[in-house]
């Protein structure tokens, strides 16, 4: 597998150096020839590379001969007919219809979970003001209560007191009527 995979990207590396233009311009400045060729030299050494590091692996071996084909691929420049193909999608009416369709379609979702979340957002403030307000009015309610009980204790309590002094007064009126009556 490994010689096999070695023999391919060798021969795309050929091929590569064959199509390679000279660099035809400054001498100090690498053309596109010059750089085709470094890559091919680099694709030729790939599979000894590949062999190196894939041994006993063929999965491995596989994906690196893909990688050196996919280099090789996008050194290669687009012919005309794949430019042309690419103005056309561009051009189409389909693709400015679907690009449309998706546009409507995030506003939509868009527009919907702003709804959902303004909704949740309003009901959990109502919720937590009602909470709010039921629990100030059982505070209230049982401030209240204790409040009525301290002072219903209170007027007991001074009610006993007023009880207890009429009950003096009325045993010391008592006692001076008996003494007056003796004397």
């Amino acid at each position: 597998a490994a010689d096999e995979v070695r023999d391919r990207a060798s021969g795309a590396a050929g091929q590569l150096k064959d199509r390679a233009p000279s660099s035809g311009g400054d001498s100090d400045s690498p053309g596109a020839g010059e750089r085709l060729h470094d890559a091919a030299d680099a694709a030729k050494d790939a599979p000894q590379m590949a062999k190196d590091k894939a041994q006993g692996n063929p999965l491995a071996a596989g994906l690196i001969a893909f990688g050196a084909g996919l280099l090789a691929a996008s050194l290669l420049p687009s012919s005309r007919k794949e430019r042309e193909t690419v103005q056309q999608v561009k051009d189409s009416d389909t693709v400015q219809h679907a690009t449309d369709k998706a546009k409507d379609t995030a506003q939509d979702l868009a527009s919907d979970a702003t709804t959902k979340v303004k909704d949740t957002a309003q009901n959990l403030v109502k919720d937590a003001a009602q909470d709010t307000a039921k629990e100030t009015a059982k505070n209230a309610a049982q401030n209240l209560k204790a409040g009525a009980q301290e002072a219903a204790q209170q007027v007991k309590e001074g009610g006993q007191e007023t009880k207890n002094r009429a009950q003096e007064g009325g045993q010391e009126a008592k006692n001076r009527a008996q003494q007056s009556k003796n004397s």
